[in-house]
């Protein structure tokens, strides 16, 4: 592999566990061609663990029941008809009937992540099995990613452009919560 000749002429020193660059503290090494090496055989300074220090746990839970709670609050005014239909499920509702059992569908979904990521946080104090959870946070993961390519593909310009980033960030955010919360 060839090194970049301007890394070789610049003053880069490790202090414990930190890199001073230039006279500048750095709380992590820059990235190497060895880091998808080392997450694999989960070393401490793997690509997981930058993940965990760019969003952490704490954040991930508290801004994803914020995004659920004001999701929550969206469906259920479409579902008395505050917000029009034509806003979400990619615009294809036709009939009343179609947009109760939908909009229902999405309250009990998301009253249910509701619930998960409080458990997975543990924000309340009940025993859950932590496995478990952090298996149903994978799943969650792989919702919200399939839910970011339905939100590309809608008719609807508002809802590709409002939920798309929205849906990319919850599964960011339950990938986070599936990851755990160890300490880096």
């Amino acid at each position: 592999s060839e090194r970049d000749p301007l890394l070789e002429k610049t003053p880069l020193a490790k202090v414990g566990s930190r890199f001073v660059w230039m006279g500048k503290n750095f709380s992590s090494r820059p990235l190497m061609e060895s880091d998808s090496e080392s997450a694999s055989s989960g070393s401490e300074n793997g690509v997981l663990d930058r993940f965990r220090q760019c969003l952490s746990f704490k954040f991930a839970a508290y801004s994803l029941l914020a995004l659920l709670s004001i999701n929550l609050c969206y469906h259920t005014l479409i579902l008395t008809h505050v917000v029009p239909s034509k806003y979400v499920w990619g615009g294809r509702l036709k009939s009343e009937s179609s947009l109760i059992q939908f909009e229902t569908v999405s309250l009990c979904l998301n009253l249910s992540f509701i619930v998960l990521v409080v458990l997975r946080a543990q924000l309340c104090h009940t025993r859950s099995p932590q496995f478990c959870l952090r298996v149903l946070c994978w799943i969650c993961y792989i919702i919200f990613t399939l839910n970011t390519l339905g939100n590309l593909l809608a008719k609807s310009w508002f809802e590709m452009l409002t939920f798309a980033p929205v849906t990319l960030y919850a599964s960011i955010a339950f990938a986070r919560l599936a990851l755990g919360d160890e300490e880096i």
